[in-house]
């Protein structure tokens, strides 16, 4: 389904691609060289950033095949695709937002460091919002790509992550829209 292989699991990154900086695709490559089964799924680009990081991905040893590009879609398709991924990735130089608030809402757990601007710590932030801030949040890219590879060699594990995910979606502060009306309203 969407392009994606029929078996294996898939990490993503539905975010444009100049948000991609090359140390951290570096180490999805890494993890990805780990893991011979894992496909990356992004969100189409443009003809050039798409050979460019094809191009990437072979100069680490990483197949063309084992990266997928996604049509754009609205917003309900999107939300039901996106929950068809194991694991979301993000780029700590320039944060997912909207982006990975979908992710997070479509129940994907998603692994980030945080950087040392605002831009680059949003996401955690917004992790923190669903309970999971010591579990998803990494202190640089050695953790983070650890952690990439704890929750996709224990499916159990996985599994727990994305069910406390549901839970920190609907008991957590990050969509609760009524305190933060609430809040506003004062």
């Amino acid at each position: 389904a969407q392009g994606l292989p029929a078996s294996g699991r898939t990490l993503c990154y539905f975010n444009q691609h100049f948000k991609i900086d090359p140390k951290t695709f570096a180490h999805w490559m890494s993890v990805m060289h780990t893991f011979e089964d894992v496909t990356l799924w992004l969100l189409q680009g443009n003809v050039a950033s798409e050979r460019n990081l094809i191009r990437n991905a072979l100069e680490h040893g990483v197949s063309a095949n084992r990266l997928v590009f996604a049509n754009r879609a609205d917003v309900t398709e999107h939300l039901a695709r996106a929950s068809l991924c194991d694991v979301a990735v993000d780029s700590p130089m320039y944060n997912s937002g909207a982006t990975a608030g979908d992710t997070l809402y479509a129940g994907v757990p998603i692994v980030t460091v945080a950087g040392n601007k605002a831009i680059g710590r949003m996401l955690a932030s917004m992790i923190r919002g669903t309970g999971l801030g010591d579990v998803l949040v990494a202190r640089d890219y050695q953790e983070a790509e650890a952690i990439i590879q704890r929750l996709l060699s224990d499916r159990d594990l996985l599994f727990h992550i994305k069910q406390k995910l549901g839970t920190g979606i609907r008991t957590g502060w990050l969509y609760d829209v009524s305190a933060w009306t609430a809040y506003w309203d004062q």
